[in-house]
Formats: structure tokens, sequence, C-alpha cells
């Protein structure tokens, strides 16, 4: 008989984070009136908030404890998903957009501490690359069916995918809420927090030096490529604006 443990509740959540509206969310954008431009914007503004919130979401998970941090993150990106339905317009899909990947920040990393912090208070921690590979699997698994039904929704409504969304996520809070042996630790003391952060800011300050000529590049190689990958999303506006039904190709 099957049975929900604890380590099948977070495959399922693993799973569950899986966007559904990746293939759509840019067309949704050209279906509501939204310029290239204007596009453009949301793009650059969202991205830029999701880098700026990546430095300190570690710190906040370390305050929060990862459970919380988790669980905050999901409900925040199922309101993310309410949010493209019920604020139509410019301003209201930025605010979505915003919400959709800042709070995605604190989910990054996070997940994965938690499952070794589960493993090992059920004194598992040698099967940790076995579990993990399942709970990849199982993940890449529901994000290809997600991926695959996304654009069919869409044609039959476009509200579809984000109410899914909703759904998605408002579970993935479910599943990790959840777990039992996954109690809500932190992975440093409490005091530490953002201020472990600037001793940490201060203590390599020296990299910035230009004696250190890799730092530059290593930081010039991950701002290339991020503004790459955002730019990439444009591909879906440039096929749809050239007649392509791209909807289906998502």
């Amino acid at each position: 008989m099957f049975k929900l443990t604890d380590i099948r509740r977070y495959y399922l959540y693993r799973g569950l984070i899986k966007r559904i509206v990746v293939p759509i969310v840019f067309i949704y954008f050209l279906a509501n009136g939204l310029s290239l431009v204007q596009i453009g914007y949301i793009i650059a503004i969202s991205t830029i908030i999701g880098i700026i919130l990546e430095v300190p979401s570690g710190a906040i998970a370390d305050i929060l404890g990862h459970k919380r941090t988790l669980i905050t993150s999901s409900l925040l990106q199922g309101l993310s998903m309410l949010l493209f339905i019920i604020l139509p317009g410019f301003y209201g899909m930025l605010i979505a957009a915003t919400v959709y990947w800042g709070a995605g920040t604190l989910m990054t990393g996070t997940h994965d501490a938690f499952f070794y912090e589960l493993l090992e208070k059920r004194k598992q921690t040698h099967l940790y690359k076995k579990y993990w590979g399942r709970a990849f699997a199982v993940a890449n698994g529901m994000g290809v069916i997600f991926l695959s039904i996304s654009s069919l929704l869409y044609t039959i409504h476009p509200y579809i995918p984000f109410a899914v969304g909703v759904l998605q996520f408002v579970l993935s809070a479910y599943f990790i809420h959840s777990i039992k042996d996954g109690s809500d630790t932190h992975s440093v003391e409490k005091e530490e927090g953002f201020s472990q952060f600037w001793v940490g800011v201060k203590k390599n300050k020296h990299l910035l030096s230009p004696r250190h000529p890799f730092f530059w590049v290593a930081l010039y190689q991950a701002s290339f490529f991020g503004i790459i990958f955002a730019i990439a999303e444009y591909h879906q506006l440039f096929l749809e604006e050239m007649g392509f039904l791209i909807i289906y190709l998502g």
C-alpha cells in the first residue's frame, strides 16, 4: 500500500514548485495589451529585484528557519499567480511579476538544505544523493507534464494556467508544512542573521581589489549570462510578432 512518507511529501513539493506558466506568461502580457517596451520594463525590474533579493535570501532563511521560508515562498508565489489574474494593466502585471520572481529567491537552495536536515534527523544523510536524485527526477517529470499542458490550458482560457499555479503553490506549502521530521531549524545561530552577511562582506572586501582579476571575470560572466537568460525569454514575443503560433511551442 502506498504510504505518503515525509520523503515522498518532499518529492511532491519539488514537483509542485515547477511553474506551469513559464511557456505562456509573456504571451499573456501581449494578450493583455502590453507593449514590448512595457514587457521589457517588467522583465528588467523583476529580474533586478530578484537578483537583489538573492543576496539576503540565505540570511532570511536563517532567521525564519528553512521550513517557514519554504512555506512563505510557496504562498507568495501562489499569491503572484492570483495577482496575474486580478491586476490588469502594466502596473498590475509588474507587481505580480515582482512578487513571482522575488518570492522564488527564498526557495532556491533552501529546499536542498531543508531536505538534508530532514535526512540528518532520520540519520540517513548517507542516502542524500539517492533521495535527492529521485526528488530531481520527480520534479522534472512533473515539470514536463505541467509545461506540456500549459499551452493547451491557455487556449481553453488564459486564466486557467494561473489558477492551476495558485493550486500548485498552495499544495506545495501544505506538503512542506505536513513534513513531521522537518522541524523549523536554523542553519546558523539566530543572532547571526543579516549581521553575519555584512561580516562576510567586510572579510572579503579585498576581493574587489584589481589584484584579483578572476573575481571580476567571474562577476562579468555572471552578469552577462544573467542578462542573456533574461533576454532569451523575448524569443516568444519575437515569434509571436512574426505570426507564429508560439503558444503551441511553449
